[in-house]
């Protein structure tokens, strides 16, 4: 079979889309020709730099239509917020099924199937919606953090956490986030990630802490090396993206500072299941709110050897697989078994 996938990054939307995009298609070209569109900034290309399957780069809507005019795919993937319908109608009729691994996309209802890693599943009348934690893609690159380094890390005299507020951070969260951490009266290593598309000063990032002795702060711009940094702290200040989820295979407990409504279903299931910490919509008070969990957890981390329990064996790497399973199985019969229902999942 031909499968297509049409997904979207930007400097302002994220990078998201893409890393789940490109996952994906790797699993998927291992059985079927495949071949990705991506809609990007200039610039963001290297986020395909190791694909081995074709990756067209396009600048606008009608380059999408041109290119599924062109292959022609039996099954048309989405990994986007939105389409406009004048583009969804040109290509409506070309593949046999339409599939969004996008839990949120203005063009959800016209799908066949949709994927979503949240606990709660969404409700569409003539869609089928499959959710739960094994329908998670992330990235191959992800690791689990060992007992023994996460228990060597939680005896330090100072607490070690990580930063990542996505891969471009176009608002600057790193450094607002930097700002408050600094004025914390603790021994604390803080671990600093800059993604792919993070073009803000590094200079403001240093100067906000040179003064701060009791701090230690690395900043790591990383891609593929991600995890093994992160899997140096015991605490991670998340932006409530594909990186949360990363961190509840690698076993890491943490706070989410989120800004799309979108998230905020996904990141209370977790909070309500024990998986993290709650966080909440990033303002100012919820930075407060963030930085006295980081003192209470200094003093008592207890509560992240309780998370961490929560997260053992609760996720696995084969969410591109299990998804590609059933978009086959659905692809056949237009139907497909109830799915297997792992801890966690609903």
């Amino acid at each position: 079979m031909k499968i297509q996938i049409i997904c979207q990054g930007s400097v302002n939307s994220g990078l998201g889309h893409l890393f789940r995009a490109n996952t994906f298609a790797k699993e998927a070209s291992k059985r079927h020709r495949i071949e990705l569109i991506a809609m990007i900034d200039k610039g963001l290309e290297n986020v395909f730099s190791y694909a081995e399957y074709p990756v067209f780069f396009v600048g606008s809507e009608q380059e999408i239509v041109q290119r599924v005019s062109i292959f022609k795919p039996d099954i048309l993937c989405f990994d986007l917020l939105r389409l406009q319908d004048t583009t969804l109608k040109a290509i409506f009729n070309i593949p046999q099924i339409k599939v969004s691994l996008s839990p949120v996309f203005n063009q959800m209802e016209s799908m066949d199937l949709m994927y979503t890693r949240s606990l709660k599943k969404a409700d569409y009348d003539e869609v089928v919606v499959r959710n739960g934690l094994q329908y998670a893609i992330f990235s191959e690159h992800c690791r689990k953090i060992p007992d023994e380094i996460y228990e060597s890390n939680l005896k330090l005299d100072e607490l070690p956490v990580s930063i990542s507020m996505g891969g471009t951070d176009a608002s600057n969260k790193t450094l607002k986030v930097l700002k408050e951490l600094s004025k914390l009266n603790i021994k604390m290593t803080v671990w600093a990630i800059l993604g792919e598309g993070y073009h803000h000063s590094y200079n403001q990032l240093i100067s906000v802490i040179k003064n701060k002795y009791h701090h230690e702060v690395i900043l790591a711009k990383t891609n593929r090396s991600m995890w093994n940094i992160i899997g140096n702290t015991v605490l991670g200040i998340f932006a409530g993206g594909l990186t949360t989820v990363e961190a509840l295979y690698a076993g890491l407990p943490s706070i989410n500072l989120i800004e799309k409504n979108m998230q905020e279903d996904i990141i209370d299931g977790f909070v309500k299941e024990g998986y993290c910490f709650k966080g909440g919509y990033f303002d100012q008070d919820v930075l407060k709110e963030m930085t006295g969990k980081v003192l209470e957890v200094y003093e008592d981390r207890s509560q992240l050897v309780d998370i961490r329990k929560n997260l053992r064996d609760l996720i696995s790497l084969n969410g591109s697989k299990v998804i590609l399973d059933e978009i086959e199985e659905f692809c056949l019969h237009k139907s497909f078994r109830e799915p297997i229902q792992l801890r966690g999942c609903v």
